[in-house]
Parts: structure tokens; sequence; C-alpha cells
């Protein structure tokens, strides 16, 4: 599918490790298969803020924490639109860590505050590690379609029509994926 999902974009590659989904393989084997290949470049892991939230669980963290720069994307909170109340990304409110409970930015931008939050604790995390890691928050939008949702709406029978390329929502229908 991810070779679906690129296909339009001769900016985009996929590696081989990742071009055949039989074999399993970890990040750190495809980030070193794509540091031998090109050795001179510098690598760019972009990563969800949820996900990041992941990394000291990661096989191999400490070597993979080490190889690449972070990217990290801001996710949306896991609020409850019905009360307002908010819920945490791995124990960082969407408020991240700021006093009085306000966000920090004059824009309001709450899931860059919470990002930026995730990205201290888990570089906290990492130190424990005797890593440190290199990473950013990318001043973005954030995209609130997440793989889970996507799962979701293909149990319930729900369009997938603009929440994945339209080649990837036709594989997916004609394989009948994720009912």
């Amino acid at each position: 599918m991810l070779a679906l999902a690129i296909g339009d974009r001769p900016d985009f590659l996929l590696s081989p490790p990742e071009a055949n989904p039989s074999d399993s393989s970890f990040a750190i084997d495809t980030l070193l298969y794509l540091q031998k290949l090109y050795p001179a470049d510098r690598w760019y892991w972009i990563i969800g803020s949820d996900a990041l939230l992941t990394l000291p669980k990661w096989h191999r963290c400490r070597e993979i924490g080490r190889l690449c720069d972070w990217l990290v994307a801001p996710r949306p909170s896991q609020g409850d639109g019905e009360t307002g109340e908010s819920r945490e990304i791995g124990g960082v409110s969407e408020w991240g860590d700021c006093p009085s409970g306000k966000p920090l930015d004059s824009g309001g931008n709450r899931m860059l505050v919470q990002a930026n939050a995730v990205g201290r604790r888990v570089a906290e995390q990492m130190a424990l590690l005797d890593v440190e890691i290199r990473w950013e928050v990318l001043s973005m939008p954030a995209i609130e379609i997440s793989s889970s949702h996507i799962r979701r709406c293909c149990a319930e029978s729900r369009d997938l029509r603009y929440l994945v390329p339209e080649v990837v929502r036709a594989y997916i229908v004609a394989h009948q994926l994720y009912q």
C-alpha cells in the first residue's frame, strides 16, 4: 500500500526492506540499510508525537536514537468533544507542562505545545539511557487521520474517500482489508 501511496511522487523512494512486507524488520534495520547505501547523508525520522513516546521501548533504541534527527509532527489530543475535557497522550496533557494549564504560544496551538512537551519528555527518557537525541517539532497543521481511524472506518463499512489516496482506498476495498 505504501508503494501505491507514493507511486506518483518521484521524490519518494520505497526502500527494499520495506518493499517486501513478508519479511519482518525493525526500524533500526531499515535505517542501517539506508545509511550503508547513502553513507554521506544525514537522516531525519518524521514521527508523530504519539509514536515518539514509544521510542524508549523500541528494539535497539539507544542505537537508532543516535543515528538520525527526529522531526516530530504534532498529533491531535485525544480530547472529549462532548465535555471539552482533554485526555493525555502518554501522560502529557494537551497543554504540555505549561504553567497554569495555558498554552505558551500566543496562537493557542495546543498541539505544538504538547508535541514540544512530548519531545522534552522523550529526550529526558533517552538521556537516562545515555543517549542524546536531536529533535524538533514540525510547525504544521495536525492531521487528524490515524491508522486506527482508517481501520475503524473499514470495520464500520464507512467510505475512506479523502482519508487515504484513491489508489490505496481502491486496494483496501478490493482486498477487503480491515473488516
